[in-house]
């Protein structure tokens, strides 16, 4: 459980097989926002100038998928936010040539940059948001 309060948020990361193709999961639970809006960000990372970055919240809007790849920004959006006390599947499916996620009852997707990440890490930013995460896998 990842516990947060109003203008607090808590990052966790992990180094992983690095790779350019793959999928990553994770099940996440938002319980409480502070005070009317909560966020997540998820980062699947080779460096600081070449990620993939998935946003959304619970109080401020759909948010988006992002492709950076050396200054180069291609993104998507949600058409909605989150809901508190539901359980969501977060998938990323990774490749240079197609980007899709399936996650908050909708599905985004990026082909227009063909560029190669070598993902080496995932990071999870909560902010004034609790939730539970479960079930990571890469």
């Amino acid at each position: 459980q990842v516990r947060t309060r109003d203008d607090v948020g808590l990052r966790f990361s992990r180094n992983v097989l690095s790779k350019n193709t793959g999928t990553f999961r994770v099940d996440f639970r938002p319980t409480v926002k502070y005070p009317n809006g909560g966020v997540i960000d998820v980062y699947l990372r080779q460096d600081a100038n070449n990620y993939y970055w998935l946003r959304n919240t619970d109080g401020y809007g759909g948010g988006f998928l992002k492709k950076v790849t050396g200054g180069t920004v291609v993104s998507t959006s949600f058409a909605k936010g989150y809901s508190q006390n539901k359980s969501y599947t977060i998938k990323i499916d990774f490749s240079p040539g197609l980007t899709t996620v399936n996650a908050f009852g909708q599905v985004l997707r990026i082909n227009t940059n063909r560029s190669s990440i070598m993902v080496k890490s995932f990071e999870i930013n909560t902010e004034q948001q609790t939730a539970y995460y479960d079930n990571i896998s890469y």
